[in-house]
């Protein structure tokens, strides 16, 4: 059977990957995965970028703007590794899975494989999804859209000789200069239970980081606190700058919405705590709390089969108080809020989302009463916000019950490839005005109002001085008592890794159970 080496660059989980390394075990295939590089999110002034990359970038808590896609190039050391580690492993297809922040770097990869070896390689993943085209010219196949049937298919091909050219889903090169083929992609998978269970095994897995090669899943070691999983695949919404709204047109006409059996996600869970001994659980899903009947099959289920504290999205549309109940009782510590704008012409006209202000404060102040600790995500550097915008984003924030975070920081409007925000931004004039200058200074103001004890309202009323608005690093000093106290948050988030690293394990074990049934016994506030 074919051997498929599965590479991905910055992200250690990397959910799509090990479910393609899933099926293709299930059918009998062998599987090595790559894992180039580790997510980190890391200061912008600290890294150097290639040109022509694109970044995802935000705001820490701390004010400084940070780069959450790319957190180091590639070295020649390390570029010199993998190379030898393809040649030390001969396999039959080299297949990348790629976010469009990463296809510069992935194409520099590619280059070089292809300059040492004649394997070919696939490109898959929303990057590859969203621009084939200009994918197509670094790779010798673009997998687009869902890609589990697709790599069977074409691992199945390379075992008889088969020609790959009619397989859906894929786009590829022909040789003698004949025109490129375009196959349509195949029905999205209506049931998700019938695929296997996320790989997280550790055989076959390798590590290339600070110019070493890790024979082991950089992920394994963190199961143990922390295992992240999905429910879903899709989203009810169709905001304008996500990719999601982008995959609606071209699985058009088909449920933007699928949703795994509640038996097939307690299932997986109770394995992988079986292999991983996991201390709690991280639900990706784009919206959690979606399907009250779907939920209240979970959370019985998952209370008394799981039994582990987890955290999800929530989305203040539809939803009711007794569900926030019934997901608290059943293991919700943590939920994340999507709010990105306090403004309702920028929500409604520019991001494309029907939020509305009384039902976010309404669903945090409920969470934050049952005893959940609140994210919020805000995006902010929006080039069409107008002054009012802005302060209309600070009022929302100051008016959040006292519990509700920030979600790490701030995230800067990132413009992805074919998402519907590209033209809205080219067809929709530029506020004039002195706005331009003040994005710093309201991304300060955001932050100090949900870290510093200043009242709320003397932040809204200093986002109207226009000599400070315009001197972001005088309003940056107010900082600096957050900035102590993130430095003993970090040791207090350390000190368990630290623990662990010098106890016994049957100790170690010990300690974490009698957390376990401590947390799980946390009442409610209010």
């Amino acid at each position: 059977m074919s051997h498929v080496l599965l590479l991905t660059l910055y992200d250690q989980g990397a959910m799509g990957l090990r479910q393609l390394s899933s099926v293709l075990k299930a059918d009998g295939h062998q599987v090595s995965v790559v894992y180039l590089k580790k997510y980190r999110i890391v200061l912008k002034s600290s890294v150097q970028t290639p040109p022509d990359e694109m970044l995802h970038e935000g705001v820490d808590l701390l004010g400084r703007d940070t780069v959450m896609s790319i957190s180091a190039p590639v070295s020649e050391t390390e570029r010199r590794l993998l190379a030898n580690l393809i040649r030390e492993l001969a396999p039959d297809l080299i297949a990348f899975s790629l976010r469009s922040v990463t296809l510069a770097v992935a194409a520099a990869l590619t280059r070089d494989v292809k300059a040492r070896c004649q394997t070919p390689v696939v490109w898959g993943g929303i990057g590859p999804t969203l621009e084939p085209d200009r994918c197509l010219q670094a790779c010798d196949l673009v997998c687009r859209g869902e890609g589990e049937g697709a790599i069977v298919d074409l691992a199945r091909a390379l075992d008889g000789g088969a020609s790959w050219e009619a397989i859906p889903n894929l786009w590829g090169k022909r040789g003698g200069g004949r025109p490129a083929f375009r196959n349509p992609p195949r029905p999205l998978i209506r049931d998700l239970d019938a695929l296997p269970y996320l790989d997280t095994s550790p055989e076959g897995k390798y590590t290339i980081e600070n110019d070493a090669v890790i024979r082991k899943d950089p992920a394994i070691s963190n199961f143990e606190l922390l295992y992240e999983t999905s429910s879903t695949r899709g989203c009810p919404f169709a905001c304008t700058y996500c990719c999601n709204e982008a995959l609606r047109h071209l699985y058009e006409g088909q449920p933007p919405v699928r949703r795994r059996s509640v038996d097939h996600v307690v299932g997986e869970l109770v394995a992988a705590r079986g292999a991983h001994a996991i201390d709690r659980v991280n639900f990706q899903d784009d919206v959690f709390s979606m399907d009250r009947k779907w939920l209240a099959e979970f959370c019985e289920r998952y209370k008394r089969e799981v039994g582990l504290p987890f955290w999800c999205y929530v989305h203040p549309q539809g939803l009711h108080a007794e569900t926030l109940t019934m997901l608290r009782d059943a293991g919700m510590h943590w939920a994340t809020l999507g709010i990105q704008s306090g403004s309702r012409r920028v929500l409604e006209q520019v991001y494309g989302r029907n939020s509305q202000r009384e039902a976010i404060i309404g669903t945090a102040r409920q969470l934050i009463g049952l005893g959940v600790d609140v994210n919020v995500d805000i995006m902010t550097n929006n080039p069409l916000e107008t002054d009012r915008d802005c302060r209309d984003t600070l009022q929302l924030l100051v008016d959040l019950p006292r519990g509700a975070r920030l979600n790490g920081g701030l995230s800067k409007l990132s413009v992805f490839p074919a998402t519907r925000i590209i033209e809205i931004l080219n067809d929709t004039p530029r506020p004039t005005g002195p706005l331009a200058a003040n994005r710093d200074a309201y991304n300060v103001l955001y932050l100090l109002s949900r870290q510093s004890r200043a009242p709320g309202q003397l932040l809204v009323t200093m986002s109207r001085w226009r000599w400070l608005m315009t001197r972001p690093a005088l309003l940056r000093t107010l900082l600096w008592p957050v900035r102590l106290r993130a430095a003993l948050a970090h040791v207090r988030r350390s000190f368990p890794l630290w623990l662990k690293r010098r106890l016994p394990p049957p100790l170690w074990n010990a300690m974490r159970s009698v957390k376990n049934r401590l947390v799980g016994s946390r009442k409610p506030t209010g």
